[in-house]
């Protein structure tokens, strides 16, 4: 197996039922990439593990893995990377009603976004932006980053992304 290859073994099995799996399989990718200095994937392993907790509603864990993803990345110079971590611990902070300090990082990444690019990190920054108008019941205000995420993954044929509109 590539070394990067447990870390999506892991990330395959994050979804309800496999969480006990999911968490094995993360922890050991994330030993061997420590041991072998693999900051890279160290990094990918550590917020796929943080977004696997977010899931199931471990927050304190998903915050802490989260912060330590956009940590690497910083530490790494990986910009891309780390605007797409950052988006992901903005969901965290959405996921369990943080909503003020989820739209304050939402919207000051959709600014660095709009900057310097990444089409990624701004369709999922926009979703995450919409979701909190609409939560709190602001749907006019929801529909500039809904037409903004639904034309990038229309785009670029994002499947994943067409699936997170509908739910």
């Amino acid at each position: 197996m590539s070394r990067k290859g447990l870390v999506y073994l892991g990330t395959l099995n994050r979804y309800p039922g496999n969480f006990v799996c999911c968490e094995a399989i993360l922890t050991e990718a994330l030993t061997i990439a420590r041991q072998i200095s693999a900051s890279a994937i160290l990094a990918y392993g550590v917020n796929q593990l943080g977004i696997a907790y977010r899931m199931h509603g471990r927050f304190p864990h998903a915050w802490q893995y989260l912060q330590e993803a956009v940590d690497l990345a910083m530490a790494a110079s990986d910009r891309i990377m780390s605007y797409r971590y950052r988006s992901d611990l903005a969901e965290v902070l959405r996921s369990r009603g943080d909503l003020l300090p989820a739209r304050r990082l939402l919207t000051a990444l959709v600014s660095e976004l709009a900057e310097n690019g990444d089409a990624m990190a701004l369709w999922e920054t926009h979703l995450r932006r919409a979701m909190i108008d609409i939560t709190e019941g602001a749907l006019a205000a929801s529909e500039p980053h809904l037409a903004i995420a639904v034309q990038i993954i229309s785009e670029m044929g994002i499947r994943y992304g067409q699936v997170s509109l509908w739910c």
